[in-house]
């Protein structure tokens, strides 16, 4: 489910990825980049409430993972949230500072 929901976001077919990647997060909660694909596809299939929550999850499963910080930064600023996102985004920074877009 997980490699299937990825490939569908990669090709831009966010809500259909929302299924499988749902799948593979419930199926497999310990799945490291689980939550932040899930979360990814939410959000960009028009449900940003759940994709942060998801996008959250991941950070916190994982808070060595800079791409997750800087996926919920991008939430949040979507979300009108920017001072939010700055915590975010200087933490994906400070993981990977030769990375920083």
């Amino acid at each position: 489910q997980f490699n299937l929901g990825v490939t569908l976001a990669e090709m831009g077919r966010h809500a259909e990825a929302v299924g499988p990647l749902g799948e593979a997060a419930r199926l497999s909660p310990r799945h490291p980049k689980a939550p932040y694909f899930f979360g990814l596809a939410l959000t960009l299939a028009g449900r940003p409430e759940d994709g942060l929550r998801q996008l959250l999850k991941g950070v916190n499963d994982d808070r060595r993972r800079a791409s997750a910080h800087l996926a919920v930064g991008r939430a949040l600023v979507r979300q009108g949230r920017a001072a939010e996102a700055r915590r975010y985004c200087e933490g994906a920074v400070g993981l990977a500072p030769g990375s920083a877009e």
